[in-house]
């Protein structure tokens, strides 16, 4: 364990971030293992517990730990350096007065299939991924929007299927309703992140806490009131711990517009308070270079207990929970892809139906920032008629 004299720090942290006890399992494990990794011991004890905690300071880092804060701040640069730490946020897109949709197509391989998805995903992508190709002449997509309601989210689903059809492909579209994401640390070898061959099935009893704390989902518990309530919402997006002075001068750069440190630090609260953002920890540089994609359709404690297999199963996971089931994307490495694709579709027996794409290139859900030149202080809203126009 981590050490009976630091017992209240980690109670203080469970509290504070609700994390269930049985997540402490891979703070354990990662500190315990005996596979001689590339990551000292210290370095994985901060590892796992920015994972369950990733907005801890690096003092109480150092006192769940045992370690000085200098010698968490040289190990955080060293991971940061190393393995690209840092941590971003899931963003809460109803507040900014938008609607999350994730589109599955299969498109020919022609020019005009290629000039009208560029032309679309230059407005409000959050995610783009090609998957697979399903044969010679058509190929897969996973894409992601943050669509402005004013535009009204079923008129864009209706008009985004009937462009599709024009171009004699298939599409499917949902509306994203919350969204969650981990870093499974208790994988045989960090270093090559190799799979276990035998991969555990979760029992119905063990989803409570899973289903009722660990999803962020989307509310509207207030709204963006300008374009400098919006780019704070973005940029807290890209960078989570980006100190206010670093908020100061990007502002100043993007909007023309200079604000004092304790401004910004009062809009960061107010937005806070209002539950804009999840923040997860991301290793940029841990070989986790490509992206599969399942798309689930069934029941929610069926696809819930899939969601909790794989993430024992699998590094690094997002998934997106939708109205009539769930999206997951898991990270692995590309030498790994054959036999992760081969495994996966173990996990889809009992649901309704499922889509699967493998990814090449792997891809974080971000918002544009050009999306700040289509909102309006004076309406507080978007002045957008249509995404598909001009297609």
């Amino acid at each position: 364990m981590l050490g009976t004299s630091i017992g209240r720090e980690v109670t203080e942290v469970l509290n504070r971030y609700r994390i269930h006890p049985d997540t402490l399992a891979s703070w354990f494990r990662l500190i315990n293992l005996n596979d001689k990794p590339s990551i000292g011991k210290t370095e994985r004890r901060i590892m796992a517990i920015l994972a369950v905690a990733p907005t801890l300071s690096n003092r109480q880092i150092s006192r769940i730990i045992g370690i000085s804060e200098s010698s968490v701040a040289y190990h955080m640069k060293k991971l940061r350096n190393k393995y690209g730490l840092c941590v971003m946020s899931h963003f809460n897109p109803c507040l900014a007065g938008l609607e999350n949709i994730l589109v599955i197509l299969r498109m020919p391989r022609d020019r005009e299939s290629r000039r009208f998805l560029g032309n679309v995903n230059s407005k409000f992508l959050m995610l783009a991924m090609r998957g697979s190709p399903d044969s010679e002449k058509y190929q897969g997509y996973l894409l992601m929007y943050a669509v402005p309601r004013n535009i009204g989210t079923k008129r864009f689903m209706k008009e985004f299927c009937d462009v599709i059809g024009s171009y004699k492909g298939e599409v499917y579209a949902f509306t994203i309703k919350g969204v969650f994401t981990g870093i499974n640390f208790a994988l045989p070898y960090i270093s090559t992140w190799k799979v276990p061959r035998n991969c555990r099935n979760y029992d119905a009893s063990e989803l409570t806490h899973f289903l009722s704390g660990d999803i962020f989902w989307y509310s509207d518990n207030g709204h963006i009131r300008d374009k400098i309530d919006l780019l704070l919402f973005l940029l807290k997006s890209y960078d989570f711990k980006m100190r206010s002075s670093q908020l100061v001068t990007l502002m100043h750069r993007i909007l023309g517009k200079r604000l004092c440190d304790a401004a910004v630090r009062r809009r960061v609260r107010k937005l806070s308070a209002m539950n804009a953002w999840r923040p997860f920890i991301c290793f940029r540089r841990l070989g986790l270079d490509s992206c599969v994609v399942l798309n689930l359709i069934g029941d929610f404690e069926t696809v819930a207990s899939i969601i909790m297999s794989a993430s024992c199963c699998f590094p690094q996971y997002f998934a997106y929970i939708h109205e009539k089931g769930a999206v997951l994307l898991i990270n692995v490495s590309r030498a790994l892809l054959g036999e992760i694709s081969k495994r996966i579709m173990s996990f889809v027996e009992g649901c309704d139906d499922h889509h699967f794409l493998v990814s090449y290139d792997n891809a974080l859900p971000l918002l544009r920032l050009e999306v700040i030149d289509m909102w309006s202080n004076e309406e507080r809203g978007w002045q957008v008629a249509s995404i598909l126009r001009n297609t």
